[in-house]
């Protein structure tokens, strides 16, 4: 177990990170990515934007593009931008057009139609502020 544990780490830290560098993403230093490379969209990669230490669970979904108006011939695409410091949890989905702040956390589940101020938790479907960064931080148990 501990001879998987330790191939998983390298892929988690210094192979997924140059996948999804070559799909064309601009990923910051120190980016954990636990969602599979094929939840960042595969239209139009170029458009994400990723800053440092940022960190995307499992199942976490980010797109670029929108086939709802203008069919598939001519999808919508706008431009995601995560700021630095950026946890989005498990089974998100961050919409096109959409610019999360620095210092943020998106919840488990939660669907990000709008941009996220800085120093902001947001929760839900759509997700609606919860309380600030501070506050979060000063609830969640410390070791």
């Amino acid at each position: 177990m501990k001879i998987i544990k330790f191939f998983y780490y390298i892929y988690l830290l210094d192979i997924k990170p140059l996948l999804v560098r070559c799909l064309g993403v601009r990923l910051g230093k120190n980016c954990r990515i636990y969602t599979s490379v094929f939840n960042l969209d595969n239209i139009a990669p170029r458009l994400i934007t990723i800053g440092d230490s940022c960190c995307l669970a499992r199942g976490a979904v980010i797109l670029t593009h929108d086939f709802s108006r203008f069919g598939f011939k001519h999808p919508e695409k706008k431009p995601v931008v995560l700021k630095d410091n950026v946890f989005v949890g498990i089974n998100a989905s961050i919409l096109p057009g959409v610019t999360i702040g620095e210092n943020s956390v998106i919840g488990a589940g939660s669907v990000v139609t709008k941009d996220i101020p800085a120093q902001k938790v947001y929760a839900g479907s759509p997700a609606v502020e919860i309380c600030s960064y501070a506050e979060y931080i000063q609830k969640a148990p410390h070791p």
